[in-house]
């Protein structure tokens, strides 16, 4: 029983299972749409029909609608009907159903967690994809394996700026980053390194000696190909993650990278001995500096 529980927890977790792309996709976008519509329009008529569906397709497929162009690859909109069928019938689902079904159905905890989980597979395997197809199209390039065996930095931001055209987009350059990097460059700058050379650098050390590393781990599950146990490792993240941010658990701007840099890298401030705190100094200096007031001088009565 063990052991098939795992084998289909591998097969979803690396999307090996019938109709996943059009179930993943389904899922991401219904999310989605669920979030812009609590965001901007949470009566389901404050915005018109036409501005509210673009702001909704934008937000759920602006990576897979805008990042292909940096390639030289055509859009999603265009070469595939799927992104724009899901549109419309999630669209449908979250604005126009009957008492608003649809609408309420998503706010639900248990639909939500489908729907993080149907979206962390949908942006596991966007990211492996689009560093899969950068891999493909410059390893042949001069320019891109001048130094090193295969091309390194081109699949790696190729693939995390898929999850960031759409806020690029969306918000502007400056506001998607003045609060530092989002998430999506995070798992994306962590995950496809381990992915990119692990899976595809067959000849130049780093792949070697991080496969080697990994398979002196005892507990790493065995007889699965590169591909598959990459995969499997990113998807497993991205899930963990994924659910953690859940507005019911612990929120959105949630990141294990940021706690982790904070504990190892973040200042923190030093307390100079013989020096009470700021405040108390401060206090005390205009205690000191306020002039007492005269008492006011009475008129005798004559």
């Amino acid at each position: 029983m063990k052991d098939v529980v795992l084998s289909y927890a591998i097969h979803f977790l690396t999307g090996d299972f019938p109709y996943c792309k059009e179930i993943r996709s389904f899922l991401h976008g219904y999310s989605g749409f669920m979030a812009v519509r609590k965001a901007n329009d949470k009566n389901g008529a404050d915005l018109n029909w036409f501005h509210r569906f673009f702001i909704c397709v934008l937000s759920s497929f602006g990576g897979a609608i805008l990042t292909p162009m940096w390639l030289g690859k055509p859009s999603s909109i265009i070469a595939t009907d799927m992104t724009m069928l899901i549109s419309l019938a999630v669209n449908v689902l979250v604005f126009y159903t009957p008492f608003d079904m649809g609408y309420k159905l998503g706010k639900l905890f248990p639909i939500k967690l489908i729907l993080t989980i149907g979206s962390s597979l949908f942006k596991t395997m966007g990211m492996i994809g689009f560093c899969t197809v950068a891999f493909d199209v410059l390893k042949t390039n001069p320019a891109a394996t001048e130094y090193y065996p295969i091309p390194i930095f081109g699949p790696i931001i190729w693939a995390s700026l898929l999850g960031n055209m759409g806020p690029f987009f969306m918000k502007g350059f400056h506001v998607h980053l003045e609060k530092g990097m989002p998430y999506p460059f995070q798992a994306g700058l962590f995950w496809m390194p381990f992915y990119h050379f692990y899976v595809h650098d067959t000849e130049g050390p780093i792949g070697n000696y991080l496969r080697q590393a990994v398979d002196s781990i005892p507990w790493i599950p065995v007889g699965l190909d590169n591909r598959t146990f990459a995969l499997l490792m990113v998807s497993t993240g991205n899930q963990l993650v994924g659910i953690l941010q859940m507005s019911e658990l612990l929120g959105s701007s949630f990141s294990p990278f940021v706690r982790v840099y904070n504990a190892l890298f973040a200042a923190k401030p030093e307390k100079k001995a013989g020096l009470p705190p700021k405040n108390e100094t401060n206090n005390s200096n205009n205690n000191g500096n306020q002039r007492k007031k005269p008492a006011s001088k009475r008129k005798k009565k004559q």
